[in-house]
């Protein structure tokens, strides 16, 4: 049986049996040797570890009607040339902020940021889920800043119409 030896260029590792080298930080170009060999070869020269370098076959990509393509070098990461941007909100949890509810905005603001960050970089998931977040957020901060929008000013007309007079202070 083969006994490898792998070098970085400074320092030699070994002897590794080939299943044990598979497991070994070794790229093309890392230095192999082994008793066969006269001097130090790249590891992408041998025949017998070149199954080392190769990539693994993918399946071809599955597209039914709800089932979103995948991107081969990120399987985790959705092909987000398929899918449309989703709407990132901004505008709206901006508006929210200055004119209703601060710390509701505050968050639909940081959700709404992160959608178009998530969605360059195809991670169409991500983006969506921001989306709906900032969503969220904005029409939680809008219900809340109309309704004590909607109290202020009852109070306001109820003090106007009633008089301060009435109340004992």
């Amino acid at each position: 049986m083969k006994q490898y030896y792998f070098s970085d260029g400074q320092e030699r590792f070994g002897p590794f049996s080939l299943e044990e080298l598979r497991s070994q930080p070794i790229s093309k170009d890392t230095l192999i040797w082994h008793e066969e060999l006269d001097d130090w070869t790249k590891a992408g020269e041998l025949a017998e570890l070149t199954p080392l370098f190769e990539l693994p076959t993918m399946p071809p990509p599955v597209n039914g009607p709800n089932i979103p393509s995948v991107t081969p070098s990120n399987p985790n990461v959705l092909d987000s040339s398929t899918e449309e941007k989703p709407k990132t909100w901004l505008v709206e949890s901006i508006l929210v902020t200055v004119l209703c509810c601060l710390p509701f905005g505050v968050a639909a603001i940081i959700n709404a940021a992160k959608v178009d960050s998530r969605y360059a970089v195809g991670d169409y998931v991500g983006a969506k889920k921001s989306s709906d977040e900032a969503k969220k957020w904005t029409i939680i901060g809008l219900i809340s800043g109309l309704v004590f929008m909607i109290i202020y000013f009852g109070y306001v007309f109820f003090i106007a119409v009633g008089g301060i007079d009435d109340f004992d202070f």
